[in-house]
C-alpha cells in the first residue's frame, strides 16, 4: 500500500475512533498533582471526570496517612515511634504490602529488606536530608537495628517489633501499591483504558487516545539527562513497570559517591553495573521492589532471578566499555512480552 494511502487510512481511522468515543460519553482526561513526596499523572478514558478525581484524591489520601514516613501522624511513622515489642495493629493495606515485602527479603536473603530505614537515614534519603556519611562504628551500630527477621508479621493485621528501636521503610514498595490500588478501584468502577503515573511507578491498560497500547519510555541514565531524553521506547499493555536509577538522587560526601541503593547486609551504599532497572509485572507493587533489588545486586545475579521464575521481564541499563557507552540486559522472556530487541551495546554519546 502507497504511504500517502496507509497516512490517509490511518487519519481516518484516528477520526472515526474518537468520534465513537464522543459519541459514547467517553474522552480521555489528564490528572496530575503531588503525591508521596513525588508527583502522580493519570490518563483515562471515563465518563465522569470529578468522580475520577475523587477517587484518586481519596486513594492518594488514604496510602499516605498509612505509609507515608514523612507524616508523623500516618501509621508508619506511629509504628516506628512504639518503643515497645507488644503487637501493633496497622490497616489491612499497610499489612498487605508489609507481607509482600517480607516475601521478596526471603527471594533475596536479605539484600531487599524495609527495615533499612536507620541505614537511609544515614546516608541522606530521610526526611532529615543529607548531611555527612556515617563512619564505620556507626553503621555496625545501625546493622544491629536492621533485618526482616526482626518484625514478625502476626494474624488480624497485627504486627510486631523483636527489638523496640525497629523501624521501616515502604518508600521502595508503597507507590507500586499504589498503582495498584488506584486501577483496582478505577477498574470497579467502569473505567478500562487508563495510564497511570506514581513517581516513575506505571501501569497501562487498554488503549491511549490514538486507539493503541500506551508507549512509555525509559529515561536515559544520566545525571542532567531531561525527562525527554529516552533511551527506550516500551509498550505497556495491561501490564505494570517500575524503573529504579542512582543517577538523579545520588550526591558527593567529599569524594565518596552516596547512592541511594543502599546494601542492608553490609550497611553500605551499593554501586554495581545496573545504571537503570526496569522491571515488567502484573503488580505495580513487585516490579517497585525488585527494581530495587536489581540495582543492589547486579545485573547477572539479578537476572538470573528473573529467567529462573518467570514471573516478571526485566530490562537493564548496565555500564558500557567506555563512559559514553552503556548495555542493554535483558531477561529471556523481554521480546515477547514487549516485541523489542535487546541490543548488547547502546552508544548515545
Amino acid at each position: 500500500m502507497n504511504i500517502w494511502i496507509r497516512l490517509i487510512f490511518g487519519i481516518v481511522i484516528g477520526i472515526a475512533f474518537i468520534y465513537s468515543l464522543i459519541f459514547e460519553g467517553e474522552a480521555f482526561v489528564l490528572l496530575s498533582g503531588p503525591a508521596q513526596g513525588t508527583t502522580y499523572q493519570i490518563k483515562a478514558l471515563t465518563k465522569n471526570k470529578a468522580q475520577l478525581k475523587d477517587l484518586i484524591d481519596s486513594t492518594l489520601e488514604e496510602v499516605d496517612r498509612s505509609m507515608s514516613t514523612w507524616r508523623p501522624d500516618s501509621e508508619i511513622s506511629q509504628f516506628n515511634q512504639y518503643n515497645s515489642i507488644e503487637p501493633f495493629s496497622v490497616s489491612t493495606g499497610f499489612y498487605k504490602v508489609l507481607v509482600k515485602a517480607i516475601e521478596i527479603s526471603k527471594l533475596t536473603s536479605g539484600l531487599y529488606d524495609v527495615t533499612a530505614k536507620p541505614l537511609t537515614d544515614a546516608y541522606g534519603f530521610g526526611p532529615k536530608g543529607k548531611s555527612s556519611t556515617p563512619d564505620a562504628s556507626s553503621v555496625g551500630k545501625l546493622l544491629q537495628r536492621v533485618g526482616y527477621q526482626k518484625l514478625n508479621l502476626l494474624p488480624e493485621n497485627k504486627i510486631q517489633k523483636l527489638i523496640p528501636d525497629l523501624e521501616i521503610d515502604l518508600n521502595s514498595i508503597a507507590p507500586g501499591y499504589t498503582v495498584d490500588l488506584l486501577a483496582l478501584r478505577m477498574e470497579a468502577v467502569g473505567i478500562k483504558s487508563y495510564l497511570i503515573d506514581v513517581g516513575g511507578e506505571l501501569r497501562g491498560s487498554g488503549f491511549s487516545p490514538r486507539g493503541e497500547p500506551w508507549i512509555i519510555g525509559i529515561n536515559q541514565p544520566e545525571e542532567g539527562a531531561g525527562p525527554d531524553q529516552f533511551h527506550k521506547i516500551l509498550p505497556l499493555n495491561n501490564i505494570s513497570l517500575a524503573t529504579s536509577g542512582n543517577y538523579r538522587s545520588a550526591w558527593k560526601d567529599g569524594v565518596r559517591q552516596v547512592v541511594h541503593s543502599i546494601n542492608p547486609l553490609s550497611g553500605e551504599p551499593e554501586i554495581t553495573d545496573v545504571l537503570s532497572a526496569t522491571v515488567l509485572h502484573p503488580d505495580a507493587m513487585e516490579a517497585d521492589a525488585w527494581a530495587t533489588v536489581a540495582m543492589i545486586l547486579g545485573s547477572e545475579k539479578f537476572l538470573e532471578i528473573v529467567n529462573n521464575q518467570r514471573m516478571f521481564s526485566a530490562y537493564l541499563i548496565t555500564t558500557g566499555s567506555s563512559q559514553d557507552k552503556f548495555f542493554e540486559k535483558c531477561s529471556q522472556n523481554f521480546f515477547e512480552l514487549t516485541g523489542r530487541e535487546c541490543n548488547k551495546v547502546r552508544d548515545d554519546g
